[in-house]
C-alpha cells in the first residue's frame, strides 16, 4: 500500500485545517500524518498566480512576545517597549500579538528620550560641588545657580520620556479594548490578503485618547510643577546651609533648623506652589525679610525653651516667679504659625515631598508667639537655674549628656531634631545629682570650663576625687583615693547613684 501523499506546500493554512477530522477515519489519519501545527500570524501572500514579478504582497507582521526576543528583531529592547506597543490578544489561541513595525519604532524612541535622561543626569551630578567649604555670597550664588540649571535640565528631560509612556500605554490599552471586534473570524485563512488592520480601528483609537487628553495635559502640568518645587527645595536647602556657615558666636548656636527655616513664610514662597519662575534676583530681594523671620523663629523657639523650663520649676516648687510665669504664658490664640502654605496646599503625589509635607505639618513655631515684654535678661536668671538642665528625649545611652539652653538647641539640630522644646526633656533626679557632681569634681581640679563630656578628661590620668565620699565622711583610703574620669563615674554609679 502506497503512502499517502502531503498537501501541497503552496495551499494556504487555515483553522478549518488545523481542527481535527470528525470522519470514521480520523484516528488514521491522525496516526499516519504529522500534528497539524498551530497556524501562524506572521505570513506573506500574494495576489494570484501567474502575474509575473509584479505581484502584490501584504505581509501581516504580527509576532508574540517570545518570538519578538527569538528572533531578535528588536535589540536591546525597552523594559517599556512592550507595553506602549500596540497589540491584540487573539481568543482561539490564547495568545497576544504585537505589530512590529509599531514595537521597533516605539522601542527607538523611548532609547532617544532615556539617552537625553541619562545625559542631563550626568551633568546634574558633574556640577556638585566636591566639598561644602565655606564661600563667599559671590561664589555660593554661582553654584547655586548651576545646581537649578542642572536639575532644571534633568526635569526638562523626564518631562517628554514620562509623557510619551503615559500617552503610549494609552493608546496601546485602547487597541487592546477594540481590536477583537475587527479580528477576521476563526475559520479564515490569515495567509489571504486582509484589509488594513490598524487603519480600520484608528478612528477607535483616536476617540478613545482624546477621551483621556485633558488628564494627560493635567498630569503633564503637574509633572513639571512637581520637577520644579524639587529642584526649588533642594537649592533652599543650600541657601540655609550658607547662610548658617556665615553665623558667628551665639548666632550660630542659635540659628534654626531646616525643618523650621523651610516653612518661614518668606521662604514657602520660593519652593511651594507655581515656582517655575523664581529667580536668583526673587531670593536675594526677599533676604531681608526672611532674615527678619529668622530673629522672630529664634525669638519664639527661646520662649518655648522658657515657658518648658518654668512650668517644670514650678510644679517641683524649686522655683517661683509668678511674674515671669505670667507672662511666659501661652497666647489664646495663635498669631503667626509657620508652615500655612503648607498646611493649605494639598499633599504632592509624589514620594519625596509627600514625606516633606507630613513631616512638617508635624511641626509647631509661632513667629508671634516672643513674649514681647519679657527682656534677656528675665530669661538668662532663668535658665541658669542649676535646675534649668535638659536632655535629649531620646531613649539612646549617647544622648542623656544634660544641656542647658542655647546648648540644647544646638545639639538637637545637629542630631537632625528640629531644635524646639518639643524635642528636649527635664533630667531625673538622679541624672540632676549626677550632673551636680561632675559639675564639683571638674570646678574642685581646676577644670571648670570644660564638659562632662569632653574627651580629654579621659586622658588626664588618676586627678580626680570622688567628693560624695569626702561629704559622707566615709573611709580615709576612699576619700584619699584619685581615679581617672571614667573611673570616677564608674564609681559613682556603683557606691552613690
Amino acid at each position: 500500500m502506497q503512502r499517502p501523499k502531503r498537501a501541497a506546500a503552496s495551499k494556504p493554512i487555515s483553522y478549518a485545517d488545523a481542527a481535527p477530522s470528525s470522519d470514521d477515519d480520523g484516528q488514521a489519519q491522525r496516526s499516519t500524518r504529522r500534528p497539524a501545527k498551530k497556524p501562524r500570524l506572521s505570513t506573506t501572500a500574494t495576489k494570484g498566480k501567474g502575474e509575473g514579478t509584479d505581484a502584490a504582497t501584504t505581509t501581516a507582521n504580527l509576532l508574540t512576545a517570545s518570538e519578538l526576543h527569538a528572533r531578535g528583531v528588536v535589540k536591546q529592547m525597552d523594559s517599556c517597549a512592550r507595553e506602549c506597543s500596540l497589540s491584540f490578544y487573539h481568543e482561539r489561541n490564547r495568545t497576544t500579538y504585537f505589530r512590529l513595525e509599531d514595537v521597533q519604532s516605539t522601542n527607538d524612541r523611548l532609547k532617544q528620550l532615556r539617552a537625553k535622561l541619562t545625559v542631563a543626569q550626568r551633568l546634574a551630578e558633574s556640577s556638585r560641588p566636591y566639598t561644602n567649604s565655606r564661600r563667599n555670597p559671590v561664589e555660593q550664588a554661582k553654584v547655586d545657580e548651576t545646581l537649578k540649571k542642572a536639575a532644571q535640565a534633568v526635569v526638562a528631560a523626564e518631562q517628554p520620556l514620562g509623557t510619551f509612556i503615559r500617552e503610549r500605554r494609552v493608546l496601546a490599552e485602547a487597541a487592546r479594548r477594540v481590536s477583537s471586534a475587527y479580528l477576521p473570524p476563526p475559520s479564515l485563512s490569515y495567509s489571504e490578503p486582509q484589509p488594513d488592520f490598524w487603519t480600520r480601528i484608528s478612528p477607535t483609537l483616536i476617540e478613545a485618547v482624546e477621551e483621556h487628553k485633558v488628564e494627560r495635559v493635567a498630569r503633564a502640568l503637574a509633572y513639571v510643577r512637581l520637577g520644579a518645587m524639587r529642584a526649588q527645595h533642594e537649592l533652599v536647602r543650600r541657601r540655609h546651609k550658607a547662610l548658617f556657615q556665615a553665623q558667628q558666636g551665639e548666632a550660630f548656636v542659635t540659628w534654626p533648623a531646616f525643618e523650621v527655616f523651610q516653612l518661614l513664610p518668606t521662604v514657602e514662597r520660593h519652593w511651594i506652589g507655581d515656582v517655575v519662575s523664581k529667580t536668583e534676583a526673587d531670593w536675594t530681594s526677599d533676604l531681608p525679610a526672611i532674615l527678619a523671620e529668622v530673629d522672630a523663629a529664634r525669638r519664639a523657639i527661646k520662649i518655648g525653651f522658657a515657658r518648658d523650663v518654668m512650668n517644670k520649676l514650678r510644679a517641683t516648687g524649686v522655683y517661683v516667679d509668678e511674674g515671669l510665669a505670667v507672662k511666659l504664658e501661652h497666647p489664646r490664640q495663635r498669631v503667626t504659625p509657620i508652615g500655612a502654605s503648607m498646611r493649605s496646599t494639598p499633599i504632592p503625589d509624589c514620594r519625596h515631598l509627600e514625606r516633606l509635607f507630613q513631616a512638617g505639618r508635624d511641626i509647631s513655631v509661632d513667629l508671634g508667639d516672643i513674649a514681647s515684654d519679657v527682656d534677656d535678661s528675665e530669661l538668662d536668671r532663668l535658665f541658669s537655674h542649676p535646675s534649668a538642665v535638659l536632655k535629649i528625649k531620646d531613649r539612646r545611652k549617647e544622648f542623656a549628656t544634660p544641656f542647658r539652653y542655647p546648648q540644647i538647641h544646638a545639639e538637637l539640630r545637629d542630631r537632625g531634631a528640629i531644635g524646639t522644646a518639643s524635642c528636649a526633656s527635664f533630667l531625673s533626679a538622679a541624672d540632676l545629682a549626677l550632673s551636680r557632681f561632675q559639675v564639683d569634681v571638674l570646678a574642685h581640679v581646676g577644670l571648670a570650663g570644660l564638659a562632662p563630656t569632653d574627651p580629654t578628661l579621659l586622658t588626664r590620668g588618676p586627678i580626680f576625687p570622688c567628693l560624695r565620699c569626702i561629704a559622707d565622711g566615709r573611709k580615709p583610703s576612699m576619700m584619699a583615693k584619685l581615679r581617672g574620669w571614667a573611673g570616677t563615674m564608674d564609681h559613682y554609679d556603683a557606691v552613690h547613684a
